[in-house]
Order: structure tokens, then sequence, then C-alpha cells
């Protein structure tokens, strides 16, 4: 409930507050004339009691009237107050899921960084790898060499030993 329309019914309820208080002034000045007049006033008296039981009633219900609206007011402004911190609630939210859709994406980015760092690693691998089967190659043709090296050697020694 607005402030500016808690005040005007506020504003009312004081109003009907004065009213009633003045109808029960003037049912007692009704009450008095009657019982000047003794007995051709008791209708006046009656109605007179009847005037003040009608203000007394409208004041209770003034009474009831502003606690209702203090009430409602309350429930109001407790209300207000539960959306704005749901509104920062939501804004934080908002915040926190940005960061996180930031986070992502650089986790997306770091992970393309890291799948072209072992792609690069797998291809050097397959070079090095490429490379000792080269070296395994030339390692075994001159294992082969120093063999046939060795066998030539050694016929050449026994040869020059025999002549």
């Amino acid at each position: 409930m607005s402030f500016k329309y808690s005040k005007a019914v506020n504003e009312t309820i004081t109003v009907i507050d004065k009213i009633a208080f003045q109808t029960n002034i003037l049912s007692l000045n009704v009450a008095v004339e009657a019982a000047t007049v003794g007995e051709a006033g008791k209708g006046f008296a009656i109605v007179a009691q009847e005037v003040r039981n009608l203000a007394s009633r409208t004041t209770d219900a003034a009474n009831e009237i502003k606690i209702l609206v203090k009430n409602a007011t309350v429930k109001a402004d407790t209300g207000k107050s539960i959306a704005k911190n749901m509104i920062s609630g939501y804004d934080n939210l908002k915040d926190n899921i940005s960061k996180t859709i930031e986070l992502i994406s650089d986790i997306e980015v770091a992970s393309q960084e890291q799948q072209q760092g072992i792609e690069q690693i797998n291809s050097s691998i397959t070079l090095l790898d490429s490379q000792t089967q080269k070296n395994a190659s030339i390692a075994q043709t001159t294992k082969e060499i120093a063999v046939k090296s060795k066998s030539i050697a050694k016929t050449i020694v026994e040869h020059v030993f025999k002549e």
C-alpha cells in the first residue's frame, strides 16, 4: 500500500472520528434537552441513546479500519522490502551467471589452446618416433657394416699371417 493511499485513508478515518465525536456530543445535548422536558421527552431520549450508540459503533469501526490500514501498510512495506531483496538477489544471480558464462568461455579458449598444444606434442612425438626409427635403421646398417668390416679385417689378418 503506498504511503499516499495510506495517508488519504487515515485522513478520511480522522474525519469519520470527528463526525462520530460531534454526533456523540449532539446526542448528549439531545438527551439533556429530553430530560429537561420530562415525560414528553422520553422518545427523544431513546433516539439520543441510539444516536450515541451509532456514534460509538462508528468510532469502533473507524478504529478497526485504522488497525486494518496499519496492518496492510506494514504488510505492503514488508512485501516491498521482500521484492527489493528479491530484485537484488536476481541482480546478484544475473551477475553470477554472467561471470560463470565468462569463466566457461575462458575454459573453452584454454581447452582449445590445450588441444592445439596436444596436437603439436603428438606431431612432435610422431616426428621423434620417425627419427628414432631412422636412427635404429642406421644403427642396424652400421652394425651390419661393422660385422662385415670385422669379418673382412679378420680375413685380412688371417691372410697376412699365413703368408
